[in-house]
């Protein structure tokens, strides 16, 4: 039944490629640039350099300074502290990628890489800062106090949450005498490449949906920017930045859009785990909570400060 389902979605999704080439040739267009400005220059030279850092097994020795603190408040490992950081600075879908890459070298338990890939998963700084800060929320204060809410939100749903276990059995070797080769270099390219290129059959496919979302869910309600974004957030938040709203609706908007990642980045992050044995489900959940528990935290915030409302 949902093989069938499947199949008519597809040809359903074909039938109206054809029949509004149009829309379909713009949001092709437009995913296309998002990858190539902004995807393929922020990702790459990151996955080629995780890559490389894993392959000479050095996480131990990045993450010494930072791992007690971790491993005190989220019961993270060294490898899981290097997952996390990875997803926080580069945004989705690192998180997942670095934690799957981590799974199958054996460096993470199964338990602390389902843990991880629900809150290393988020939108980076620069997203945030230069695109909804700057662009949709219009501040005119320091955008930084919400990037740091919103980590901090991710952080106490993280300490909340975490595993309960005592000793963490997958670590990084502390001694590592590996030595970079060349091979290792083409490797961790070719993979860095795979990767941006499969994370680029996404995005077109879902800028696509997005274009034809915003066809049948014009910009006259708020709404409309809020399914788009559900959807694929670069588009939701383009559609939200023609609608002048306070902040404390505008601000947990954003805040449920950025925790939950649009369903582009669900699909993103189901191919970056493939053959790890993480469950989808269980992301797809956390996300959710995750995403409720933000909104509900910034909410609160506007109308406590004088300031937000």
């Amino acid at each position: 039944m949902k093989n069938k389902l499947f199949i008519l979605s597809l040809l359903s999704f074909l039938l109206i490629i054809i029949l509004f080439p149009k829309i379909a040739f713009d949001g092709s267009v437009s995913g296309l640039l998002l990858w190539f400005h902004t995807v393929l220059p922020t990702l790459l030279p990151f996955i080629i350099l995780t890559g490389i850092l894993l392959k000479l097994d050095v996480i131990y020795s990045i993450t010494k300074i930072i791992h007690p603190v971790f491993k005190r408040l989220l019961h993270l490992s060294p490898s899981g502290c290097y997952a996390l950081i990875c997803g926080l600075l580069c945004g989705y879908p690192m998180g997942a990628k670095t934690a799957a890459q981590l799974l199958k070298a054996n460096k993470l338990t199964k338990e602390e890489g389902q843990f991880l890939l629900g809150i290393a998963n988020n939108v980076s700084p620069a997203f945030f800062l230069n695109y909804i800060a700057a662009q949709t929320l219009k501040i005119d204060f320091n955008p930084l106090i919400l990037l740091l809410f919103l980590y901090l939100t991710i952080f106490i749903y993280g300490f909340i949450t975490k595993p309960k276990y005592s000793e963490i059995t997958a670590s990084a070797n502390k001694n590592s005498s590996k030595k970079i080769t060349f091979q290792m270099l083409d490797e961790s390219i070719m993979d860095g490449f795979e990767t941006v290129t499969r994370l680029g059959g996404y995005i077109i496919l879902f800028a696509i949906i997005a274009k034809m979302a915003t066809a049948i869910f014009p910009s006259v309600t708020i709404f409309s920017p809020f399914i788009i974004g559900i959807i694929e957030i670069t588009n939701g938040f383009r559609q939200l930045q023609e609608f002048t709203l306070p902040l404390n609706i505008i601000m947990p908007i954003s805040f449920f859009l950025c925790s939950f990642g649009g369903i582009c980045g669900l699909a993103q992050t189901q191919s970056m785990i493939q053959g790890t044995g993480l469950s989808i489900k269980k992301y797809l959940c956390t996300k959710l909570v995750l995403s409720f528990f933000s909104t509900t935290a910034v909410y609160i915030l506007c109308m406590v400060i004088p300031h937000f409302k």
